[in-house]
């Protein structure tokens, strides 16, 4: 073959690999620039408007998030203090009131001692697993085969055969039973919650009442307003711990990046064909990357903010899910109030002091003393 005729060949190579890499090029800067005005542009406004447009209903959110974790605390006190003193809930109780009286009335070094005590308390997890046996080991044995088993099978199951279930009263208590004692951790609760929340109200009355006979210190609301606010830290420490090792690159995507910037930088009409088929891959794996990136991003109600005209149905949307949080958080608060309410009205009962019952022999003394000074 003539090398006037291989040369041009491999011209014609290399100017279609130089024009397939510039496309590329311009296409994975248009795509970075779009991420860079959701950043600068497009989050900024949103957070504004949103902050501005739902004042009233995140200010009613974010008191009730305050006045929650300030009853899980003061519930999570008393559980603490019941398990390390070997008290009764409300016997805790009493515990807690008293020792609040002297955080109150106390000096700076009383204060200071309580406040460490109490941080101290805050790091335990006293309150993982649902227990229906007052008795059961505080620290939870690993799930056998046969358990892991039953226990993935349930997992598995589709609403509609949940449903199907708990139509039976007696079938559905006794898998909420079955959940419940193979549950070990926070990220097993999605399944019982799961499984909760598909329950008929009337079952879940009647489960309320079972719970109830067998554990007569905790309130099953309790637990489960507790399962659900650890369900949801886990998930967010999962996603932290995602996010985290996302941000850790390995060995062959860091030469990969600098690979990348190293081709921004560099004139393509030096770079050989070999090099061009090279970075032509490299660029088209970059920007598969980018795109999935950009999907994840059109997911939220920031994507695009800046060139909306009308924001009554994003109002709309975003004013139900805030309303439905409100809502749920509302009703959270109330169970634990409702169960601090009912530990001080035990705590009260037990203070009342016990009349003290007269003899009949001091009865009659008492009427003989009378009798004689009235004839006096």
């Amino acid at each position: 073959m003539d090398k006037n005729v291989i040369s041009l060949d491999r011209a014609h190579l290399k100017k279609s690999a130089l024009t397939e890499v510039e496309g590329l090029l311009k296409k994975l800067e248009r795509l970075e620039s779009s991420i860079e005005t959701f950043y600068e542009t497009d989050l900024k406004l949103f957070e504004e408007w949103y902050e501005r447009t739902f004042q009233r209903r995140l200010k009613a959110i974010r008191e009730l998030q305050e006045k929650y974790q300030r009853f899980s605390q003061i519930y999570n006190w008393i559980v603490a203090i019941a398990e390390e003193r070997n008290l009764s809930i409300p016997e805790a109780y009493k515990v807690y009131q008293e020792e609040e009286k002297r955080y109150k009335n106390g000096s700076p070094d009383e204060r200071r001692l309580i406040e460490e005590e109490r941080a101290r308390r805050d790091e335990l997890d006293l309150l993982s697993g649902l227990e229906f046996d007052d008795e059961r080991e505080e620290s939870l044995p690993l799930r056998t085969e046969e358990e892991e088993e039953s226990f993935l099978k349930i997992s598995q199951l589709s609403d509609a055969e949940l449903r199907e279930i708990l139509k039976d009263e007696l079938g559905g208590t006794l898998l909420l039973t079955e959940v419940g004692e193979l549950v070990r951790a926070p990220k097993d609760y999605e399944v019982f919650l799961r499984i909760w929340d598909l329950a008929p109200d009337k079952l879940q009355k009647e489960f309320r009442k079972f719970f109830a006979k067998h554990n007569s210190e905790l309130s099953l609301d309790t637990i489960l307003e507790t399962m659900r606010s650890e369900l949801a830290d886990w998930r967010e420490l999962e996603a932290e711990e995602d996010a985290e090792e996302e941000l850790v690159p390995d060995q062959k995507e860091l030469e990969a990046r600098e690979k990348l910037a190293a081709l921004k930088a560099r004139d393509l009409n030096s770079l050989s064909l070999v090099e061009l088929r090279e970075s032509q891959a490299l660029l088209e794996e970059e920007i598969r990357h980018v795109e999935e990136f950009i999907e994840e991003l059109k997911e939220s109600p920031a994507w695009g903010f800046s060139h909306k005209r009308n924001y009554k149905a994003l109002k709309e949307e975003i004013e139900l899910d805030l309303d439905w949080e409100y809502w749920e958080l509302l009703g959270q608060c109330g169970a634990l109030s409702s169960q601090l309410d009912m530990l001080e009205s035990e705590a009260k009962t037990m203070e009342k002091p016990r009349k003290k019952r007269r003899t009949r022999s001091t009865r009659s003394r008492a009427s003989k003393v009378r009798q004689t000074e009235a004839e006096a």
